[in-house]
């Protein structure tokens, strides 16, 4: 990308698309409550767009990557944005924010211009971004919380302070940890003595689990504001459920100019950032009798005795290369040959009564992304669990964390490689 020089008149407004960055060369220009003035300025990232305004009479110097890059718009943010931000400006007590919206309905944008305002204010402000798919804050499949030291119009660029691993990138199936970790971050955040907590959630808003997620939440929460950001009145019927909660609900507009992004880029944008957390990256090797294994059965029961794998693998007419049990579960291991079918698995379960049951294969232990913790229970990295030694009750481990900061381990529920490409996903008889 070559520079260009350009100028702009005041109370012009334009949105830049990444890649591409922005330097004030005389002027001042506005993106999201952050004021730029000659010599600052901003990269925007791949698949990301940012508002600007033109306050004074500038020059900027542009780098994109073509014409269509730039468009000017009418609007640089949505009124009611503003009058929003004055508003939780004036309040005199500690608050919580919950942003609720559709895809690409803005979210991000209004979470980061209304936290660069609050700082402006003086405000100590804490976002947590609890969209486990698209990230602002922290790697895909957590919940990242950031306490914000300056304004920025980019959030991404900001390593968060603490995170929660869910281990998916879609809250489905695990609202559970999805609310957990939201709770865990704004506790955490409090504790620390900030004045205002801007939570940024996901755009799953359609059925009955997303309703539960964002219900539930709010109920555990009881936030002092609900925004939600509308295009045509999608989040009513969500809205209706929570008319009796102490919070008050601000319903904003969506901004004319938001940039959708396909599925295909939302992907992309995640390998990416698990290219970066996965980088410098190496294979350890890690005890399942040293260290704590969570979110699966996994190392937590005693190695099955010779007599029941018999007895299990004429039922299921498998090899069974490894099993654990306890009192309340029943974890087996086939290898790849052979079957799992489901009457078979159903004869199983009459067999162990009421003690829960998983059955994989090997390759359900194949690329397995992974939550790393340390010995305060603290989220200190990505993992990918490669596989597991079965005999000797080891796990095989790429990160790019000190093994001998590790003691815990979180499995999740998706498969990423070391390129960050995402694999699938844990089969129905999940560990």
């Amino acid at each position: 990308m070559h520079p260009q020089l350009r100028k702009f008149k005041a109370g012009e407004s334009f949105i830049l698309e990444g890649p591409s960055s922005i330097r004030v060369v005389s002027g001042e220009v506005n993106s999201l409550g952050v004021k730029m003035l000659p010599g600052q300025g901003v990269v925007i990232p791949e698949f990301k767009s940012l508002p600007f305004r033109v306050e004074k009479d500038c020059e900027l110097e542009l780098r994109v990557t073509g014409e269509s890059s730039l468009k000017f718009s009418e609007e640089y943010l949505p009124k009611d944005w503003v009058e929003l931000s004055e508003k939780l400006a004036s309040v005199d007590r500690r608050f919580t924010v919950v942003v609720l919206g559709d895809l690409d309905s803005g979210k991000s944008t209004l979470t980061t211009f209304l936290a660069n305002v609050l700082l402006q204010r003086g405000l100590k402000v804490a976002v947590i971004d609890a969209d486990t798919g698209q990230k602002d804050l922290g790697a895909p499949g957590t919940i990242g919380m950031k306490i914000l030291d300056k304004p920025t119009p980019i959030l991404s660029g900001c390593p968060e302070d603490s995170a929660f691993f869910v281990g998916s990138t879609s809250p489905a199936g695990l609202i559970d940890r999805s609310i957990a970790g939201v709770l865990v971050l704004v506790n955490k955040a409090l504790k620390a003595g900030v004045d205002a907590v801007l939570i940024d959630t996901t755009g799953w808003v359609y059925g009955r689990e997303a309703r539960e997620l964002k219900t539930v939440m709010i109920n555990a929460l009881t936030p002092e504001f609900i925004v939600a950001i509308q295009r045509r009145g999608e989040l009513e019927s969500l809205l209706r459920s929570l008319v009796t909660t102490s919070s008050e609900i601000i319903r904003v507009s969506a901004p004319k100019n938001v940039r959708a992004r396909s599925r295909s880029e939302r992907k992309a944008i995640r390998s990416r950032v698990f290219r970066k957390y996965l980088k410098g990256g190496k294979r350890i090797t890690l005890s399942m009798r040293d260290i704590a294994i969570q979110y699966s059965f996994l190392g937590s029961g005693g190695e099955l005795d010779e007599e029941k794998a018999d007895l299990f693998q004429r039922i299921l007419g498998g090899t069974i290369i490894y099993g654990e049990e306890f009192e309340d579960f029943l974890l087996l291991v086939l290898d790849e040959r052979s079957p799992i079918d489901t009457s078979m698995l159903f004869k199983l379960r009459e067999t162990v009564a009421n003690k829960a049951l998983r059955v994989l294969r090997r390759s359900d232990f194949k690329n397995v992304l992974c939550g790393l913790l340390d010995k305060e229970g603290c989220f200190i990295g990505l993992g990918i669990l490669e596989d597991v030694d079965f005999k000797l009750r080891k796990l095989n481990i790429y990160t790019s964390v000190e093994e001998r900061k590790i003691a815990a381990v979180q499995i999740g529920s998706m498969k990423v490689n070391r390129e960050g490409m995402e694999e699938g996903w844990i089969g129905s008889w999940r560990f």
